[in-house]
């Protein structure tokens, strides 16, 4: 090869290598303004032109439903003895129920177990180093009563516990729809920061131009109002002392978060 072929080639190496490394930083910096645009995806196309504002309403209903929890145990030396106690007295509480009226799917097992009781003993001659000796088991069983309507409530706590009810707990007033409920409140809660962002735009001596931006920042679980539970004969039950428990009302709050552009 002579010396001009020599440098032929070196020139064409380096042209090469100059446009691969050309090549090489146009890519880089294509990637790099990608990553950007990235970023910004799903976000307003001028974030300075906007005004965010916050709003709360609520919304109250009248309880339509109660439901509580009652269970029942028993000990017993045999696993059998003591589930056909538990048995018995469950059963006798789930037909009182449902004579009350009680609708046979309202009525529903939470929770059966079966444990073994133990005694312990402290350290003696004929047992050294102490032990624990097993005399019996026991069986319990929970179960979940939704009522339709509220008015009978304090009649059949009264009533489970008269029919062998060793537990009647977690009472609460509910409404069937309570996804209505929640609606109606973070409808109250748009109106009323569409009110401030009103307000806000005024001062500012600007104009609203649409919404480009909502989330809900908390709320939407019940409130309850209640009064204190008093308690009165119930002529209906014998003489016997039946709870007369105010329903109160339920009250569900909504705050939002709402992004308008403006003006």
């Amino acid at each position: 090869m002579t010396y001009l072929d020599e440098r032929y080639q070196t020139k064409i190496t380096k042209a090469t290598l100059a446009l691969l490394a050309i090549v090489t930083i146009f890519f880089v910096i294509l990637s790099i303004n990608e990553i950007r645009e990235g970023a910004y995806i799903g976000q307003p196309e001028n974030l300075q032109n906007t005004i965010a504002v916050n709003g709360t309403g609520e919304a109250t209903a009248i309880p339509d439903s109660a439901r509580f929890t009652v269970g029942v145990s028993h000990e017993a030396t045999t696993v059998e003895e003591a589930q056909t106690q538990s048995t018995e007295a469950i059963n006798e509480i789930i037909a009182y129920l449902e004579e009350s009226g009680v609708s046979e799917d309202d009525i529903k097992t939470i929770n059966y177990s079966i444990s073994p009781r133990y005694e312990y003993y402290e350290a003696q001659i004929s047992r050294p180093g102490g032990q624990r000796q097993l005399v019996g088991y026991q069986v319990s069983q929970m179960l979940e009563v939704t009522v339709t309507g509220t008015e009978q409530a304090g009649e059949l706590l009264s009533g489970v516990g008269s029919r062998g009810a060793d537990t009647v707990s977690s009472l609460q007033f509910v409404v069937e729809d309570e996804e209505s409920i929640q609606r109606e409140a973070q409808i109250n809660a748009i109106a009323d920061a569409r009110k401030n962002a009103r307000e806000l735009a005024s001062a500012l001596g600007v104009s609203l131009d649409g919404v480009i931006g909502f989330q809900e920042v908390g709320g939407g679980s019940p409130m309850y109002r209640m009064e204190q539970a008093a308690y009165a004969d119930d002529a209906g039950m014998g003489g016997t002392i039946s709870p007369q428990i105010p329903i109160g009302e339920n009250r569900v709050e909504s705050r939002v978060q709402v992004i308008y552009k403006i003006r």
